[in-house]
Order: structure tokens, then sequence, then C-alpha cells
């Protein structure tokens, strides 16, 4: 995919974008971050020579922002709009859908035959990371905080707009994988999002959620 093909000229060209203030000021936090993430195989950092080699007009670094979490890590957000100008050019197949308050009640309405019913919550952590980006594409999701260096994102990263929509694929694959070892037990997996509802019934309710979060982890979700 080029980025630059198709753009009419009231667009204008793709180009590299400086940082926001919220990143520029907790640089070194961010940097830290990435150095874990680099040991997951989540980003990787290469001389900023190389990989315009590499990638050619290919290589976009947008400008990245940083939202401070509870537990005083960041959420870096990848800008993919403004400046590289890749997220306006990208068209989804199709879309997702999580479940809304009909199907939740479609399960209340079914548990009434039910003598109990037990419910698990659970988050799946970077879950819009775990997505794998092809890697000549890669160079597209770059970003830099400081020095001759750019870091690439291999994986999915906020802000840019297939990280939702292949988690989401990756997510519906996993959770049949779920459904079918449950076969025909009383038993419903409903997906927020990157979060897990579990809901089942019957003397095995308890043991057949934490099989299926067994499963999920044996899958790779942290």
């Amino acid at each position: 995919m080029d980025p630059a093909e198709g753009l009419g000229e009231e667009e204008g060209e793709p180009g590299d974008g400086d940082n926001y203030s919220s990143a520029r000021d907790n640089l070194d936090s961010i940097r830290l971050q990435f150095e874990e993430e680099r040991s997951l195989g989540a980003v990787r950092q290469v001389l900023k020579v190389e990989a315009c080699k590499e990638y050619g007009r290919n290589l976009l670094i947008a400008p990245i922002g940083a939202i401070e979490k509870a537990n005083s890590s960041f959420r870096v957000i990848h800008d993919g709009t403004n400046k590289v100008r890749i997220n306006p050019k990208i068209r989804a197949r199709d879309q997702h859908k999580c479940p809304g308050s009909g199907e939740l009640k479609a399960v209340m309405r079914s548990s009434k035959a039910c003598k109990s019913v037990f419910g698990l919550t659970g988050d799946v952590k970077r879950a819009h990371r775990l997505p794998r980006v092809w890697q000549a594409e890669s160079g597209l999701q770059a970003c830099k905080l400081s020095g001759d260096t750019v870091w690439l994102n291999e994986v999915g990263a906020f802000g840019m707009g297939p990280a939702a929509y292949h988690w989401a694929r990756e997510a519906s694959g996993m959770g049949r994988a779920c459904i079918y070892l449950m076969r025909n037990r009383w038993f419903y997996q409903l997906p927020y999002a990157d979060d897990f509802k579990w809901i089942s019934s019957g003397a095995f309710a308890v043991d057949d959620i934490m099989l299926a979060v067994f499963l999920l982890c044996l899958l790779g979700f942290p």
C-alpha cells in the first residue's frame, strides 16, 4: 500500500509529524515502555537512514501523544490521521459489532430455567497490541522519540484504524474455539472490545468458565 497514491491536491501529500506535548513531556517513560515492548516483539528500533532504505515512501513518522493510566504507565496514541494521512485511506471490508442490551436480555431470559448462574468478566491485556502487522507495512506505523532512530510498530497501534478491526477478528476466532469446546453446555461468551463476559450454569459452570479462560491464555491472550 502506498499512502501517497490517490490523494487529491486538497488533501496534500502525507508527511512526518512532530510529537504532541503529552509525549514530549514524558519521553523517558515512553522510551522505557518501548524497550519493554521491544522484548515482546511489538516494536523495533532502527536507524532512520536504514528505515528509509527499507521502506522508502512508505516510511511515515507519525506524531504521538500519551495518556497517563492509573498505574502510572502511558497509553501511547499513534496519530495515523494528521500529517501521515493513513487512516483516511483505509477502507474496512466489513464491520464488527459488540453485544448490546438485546443480547444480554436474551441471556437473562434463557437463564430463567437455570437454578443458578455464574458469571465472570475478564480484560485482555494489550489486546489491540496483539495482532501482527505485515512487516512490509511497519514503516507506515513509525514514530520517533529522539536522536537519529525511529521506532516501528510491528503490531497494532492505538490510533491506527486497523488495530481494532484485526483485534475483533482475532478475538472472534479464539472465542469460537471456546464455544466449540463447550459443545452443548449452557454457556455464553460476550466480547466487548477487549473485555470478555462469561456466563454459565449447571454443575460445571465454574469449571467451564475456567476452561475458557485457560484456553484463551494457552492461545496467547494475556
